[in-house]
């Protein structure tokens, strides 16, 4: 089957742009195996990483590509060991949206290339399964901690950090930052 995912890329001379990227996937692959990897005529394709940390073992939720959902995975990618010294709390993960990496958590950051209703749906849902299960597994493990970057900034210092709560990540303006570290509480804290 053939997912189609909108991620960044950068071309020479021109800085980010957002392409539509369409790539023949496994089933059995849990995301771009190897983003940095595949090429968009002369540009190297960038895909948003996000990963969590819990003091205790989170649940896992498989990627369905028939379905394009949110998702929670063991580290599995080459670059994914770097980003556990992000963390404090020894339980890692990352998490993906409907695009298979993270750039699908990030809507209304690129006005002009999102034009697409069902893409923007798809963007929301996203964002609100990833704030309903942060939330649920904030009522058990306390606080979790989040890092965000581009794929192969998993090992690269923190630029951002902020205090967040799943409520905050569905604000109409909320995004990612680049290279972030943040702590997520529970809404009710």
């Amino acid at each position: 089957m053939v997912v189609q995912a909108r991620c960044l890329y950068l071309a020479p001379g021109l800085g980010r742009q957002t392409a539509n990227v369409v790539s023949g996937l496994a089933v059995t692959v849990p995301r771009y195996a190897s983003v940095q990897s595949q090429k968009y005529g002369d540009s190297s394709l960038m895909c948003l990483m996000v990963y969590i940390a819990a003091s205790e073992p989170l649940p896992l939720i498989e990627w369905r590509e028939e379905a394009r959902t949110f998702h929670v995975t063991e580290l599995t990618h080459a670059n994914d060991e770097q980003v556990r010294g992000q963390f404090s709390k020894p339980h890692v993960y990352y998490v993906g949206s409907h695009t298979i990496c993270g750039c699908g958590f990030n809507y209304g950051q690129y006005p002009e290339a999102e034009d697409d209703p069902e893409e923007i749906a798809l963007r929301q849902r996203s964002m609100r399964d990833l704030s309903e299960y942060l939330q649920h597994q904030l009522s058990r493990t306390g606080t979790i901690e989040l890092f965000a970057c581009w794929d192969g900034d998993q090992g690269a210092p923190p630029e951002h950090g902020r205090d967040l709560t799943p409520a905050l990540l569905l604000g109409d303006d909320f995004v990612f930052l680049e290279k972030e570290r943040s702590i997520i509480r529970d809404d009710a804290a």
